[in-house]
């Protein structure tokens, strides 16, 4: 007999935006479980923004409502989100 649980582990998704020039911390502009997630995620896509998925920064990120902006105490851990994707657009940009 096998054990099968039902996950309950829900897809998460947060969307972010950052304006160097301003210097103001980032901004979340969406948070969403499940389907929401996945309507984010769908959006982002089609916009060609980039993603990183990362469990742990989405359930840190995830316990503040959009239109907040990143407390200080994860600035560290949005950096590395920023880095990796200012990252990825130079890579992108050299292999056009």
């Amino acid at each position: 007999m096998t054990n099968k649980r039902k996950s309950n582990v829900r897809r998460r998704a947060i969307a972010l935006k950052y304006d160097a020039e301003r210097g103001n911390a980032p901004l979340i502009t969406a948070v969403g479980k499940g389907q929401v997630a996945d309507r984010i995620i769908e959006v982002a896509e089609n916009s060609g923004v980039a993603r990183v998925e990362d469990e742990f920064q989405a359930n840190a990120l995830s316990a503040f409502d959009a239109g907040a902006r990143v407390p200080k105490f994860l600035y560290d851990l949005v950096a590395e989100v920023l880095l990796f994707i200012e990252e990825a657009d130079m890579d992108n940009q050299y292999h056009r």
